[in-house]
Formats: structure tokens, C-alpha cells, sequence
């Protein structure tokens, strides 16, 4: 009877390991004790084998060829998947800086885009000719509009004769003082192609410090994104905080008079923190937000239709 496996002792020693959580950026806080949580268990605790496992023979021995039986049939399952021709040799799409990343969807070179098809007939996928992309049945959507549906906020023109107004409220925060990251979208807008139909307005302000040499923090001002580069509309349009509604609202009043359209559309630029908290950190007068419910009341004395408003902010799309 000596040797009959017996089970190992159940601890009962207490622990004195805690689960945390981070409070605040500072540093972190216990959340409670856990009394009796092991968090680092000694070895001879956990060591204590059962002396029929410590034996060659016994019921670990029998169980050894049923082991090896199971090892060999998973490796042959699992070389016999792995070999599947995917109908593809080209399994990267390379970026334009030249790097290669991997692709889950094979070979993605010009026309021959390939999205994958959800049977595993054929070579597994489902090219842009499939059946699925021709449905006629969209030609007999009724189209017909609702008389009780209101009328439509932009009568388009077509033909190219339509205008448009984009006004982007870029407060630049930390995000620019700190990481230049407005300068960097001002820059893109620079660099975009404009047609003569398009009126790109911004009104800068909100952060300490601009990381280019035309932008200034002592105030805000207001420019025109032309192709290459920013043209001047006010220098000096006063240091405002920039999540005060009445500032926006000027903005955008002085953007749609100056610069009358058939279409506008409005982005907001900076932090966000959504329902909660609204739009917008202002470095200069810090302390306040616009909130949600302000945003529409600002909206709405501006008297404009926008064809969409956006928000280059966290939490607020």
C-alpha cells in the first residue's frame, strides 16, 4: 500500500499578491486584495510527482504508442492542408515605398484583383467577373421620390458648373505644438490638385507653438489652401478661444459671405471626446470644450445647409 499513487497536498498558505489597474497616467492603485491568490508557487509545492509516474512502466507506458499513433496522423492532416494551391504564386502587394507586406488574399496586381469567395469551389476565389457583380436587378430600382420627403438642400447644376465651399476649424492643440501633425495635414492640402470650383478655407489657432514658419500662435487667422501653399485672408483675426461656439460661428459666416457656393461642407479639426465631453482642446484657454448640444446651436445660426459635417477628431464621427 505504500506505493500507491496518492494525490499531492492542498496548499493552504496564504498569498499576499494583488491585481492592479492603472488610476491614472501617474501610476497605478489595488484594486482589492486577493487573499490566498498564489503568484508565485514554490517549486517543491508543485513538484511532488506520484510515484507511479515517476516509473517507466504502468499506465504511462501503455498510453506512449496511442501518442505516437496521434503525432503522426496530425502531421500528415496538417502537411496535406498546407499544400492546397491557393491559384495564386504572388502572396505580396508591394507599397510604394517599396516595402513588401504579406496579403491575405494572394495576387492583387492591376485588373486582376481577387476578393475571396465564400464556397471553396474552383481555386478558392472569386474574381470581379463573378455573376455577383453583375446584377441587373439594380437598372429596375424605383427611383421615384416620396412627395411627403422634403425637398433636397443642393439643387446640383452638373457638368462641372457646381461650387464648393470646405471649411476646415483646425484648432491645433498639442497634436500640433507638440507632434506637428496640423502643419503635416496642411501640407497635404497644399498639395492637392484644386479645382477653381473648390474654395478651401481654414481658420487656424489653439496651440502654443506652430511647427512652420507661416502659421502664427499669438492669434488666430484664416487662409486659402491654394495648389502649394497657404494665401493669407486674416493675419490677425484676434487670440479667440477656439472651442467657444461664437467663434465657429464667425468663422463660418465670414467663409460662406466671402466665399458663396452652391455646396459647403464643414471639418472640425483637433481632439474629440464624443458624447461625453463634445470637441476640441484649445492650449491658449484651456479648461473648456464645445459640446455636442453647442456644435448644433452654432450650426444652426450660421443658417447654411452642408452637405456633410466632419470631424478629423477622436470619438466624434
Amino acid at each position: 500500500m505504500a506505493d500507491r499513487p496518492h494525490s499531492r497536498q492542498k496548499g493552504s498558505s496564504q498569498g499576499s499578491g494583488h491585481v492592479s489597474k492603472s488610476d491614472n497616467a501617474a501610476g497605478y492603485g489595488k484594486t482589492g486584495n486577493t487573499s490566498g491568490l498564489h503568484t508565485s508557487p514554490s517549486s517543491s509545492q508543485y513538484n511532488k510527482a506520484p510515484v507511479a509516474q515517476q516509473r517507466t512502466g504502468g499506465r504511462r507506458g501503455s498510453i506512449m504508442p496511442l501518442l505516437i499513433v496521434a503525432v503522426i496522423v496530425f502531421l500528415y492532416f496538417s502537411r496535406s492542408m498546407g499544400s492546397v494551391d491557393t491559384g495564386s504564386s504572388n502572396q505580396s502587394v508591394t507599397s510604394s515605398s517599396g516595402s513588401s507586406q504579406t496579403s491575405i488574399f494572394g495576387g492583387l496586381s492591376g485588373s486582376n484583383y481577387q476578393t475571396p469567395s465564400m464556397s471553396n469551389s474552383g481555386n478558392g476565389w472569386m474574381t470581379t467577373n463573378s455573376s455577383a457583380y453583375n446584377d441587373s436587378s439594380m437598372s429596375q430600382v424605383d427611383r421615384n421620390i416620396d412627395p411627403s420627403a422634403r425637398e433636397k438642400y443642393v439643387q446640383l447644376k452638373g457638368s462641372g458648373e457646381d461650387t464648393v465651399t470646405i471649411m476646415v476649424y483646425m484648432c491645433g492643440a498639442d497634436l500640433e505644438s507638440r507632434s506637428g501633425m496640423a502643419t503635416s495635414d496642411l501640407n497635404e492640402m497644399a498639395a492637392a490638385n484644386l479645382s477653381d470650383k473648390v474654395n478651401l478655407i481654414v481658420e487656424t489657432g489653439g496651440a502654443r507653438k506652430w511647427n512652420n514658419s507661416v502659421v502664427s500662435s499669438k492669434t488666430n487667422q484664416r487662409w486659402q489652401v491654394v495648389k502649394g501653399g497657404l494665401k493669407s485672408l486674416d493675419n490677425n483675426v484676434g487670440s479667440k478661444a477656439m472651442t467657444d461656439p461664437e467663434t465657429l460661428v464667425d468663422f463660418i459666416k465670414f467663409a460662406s459671405s466671402n466665399y458663396p457656393a452652391d455646396r459647403y461642407m464643414l471639418i472640425f479639426w483637433d481632439h474629440g471626446g464624443g458624447s461625453v465631453s463634445g470637441y476640441g482642446y484649445d492650449e491658449l484657454f484651456p479648461g473648456s470644450t464645445m459640446t455636442i448640444d453647442e456644435i448644433s446651436s452654432a450650426l444652426k445660426k450660421t443658417g447654411i445647409k452642408y452637405d456633410f459635417v466632419g470631424f478629423d477628431a477622436c470619438l466624434m464621427a
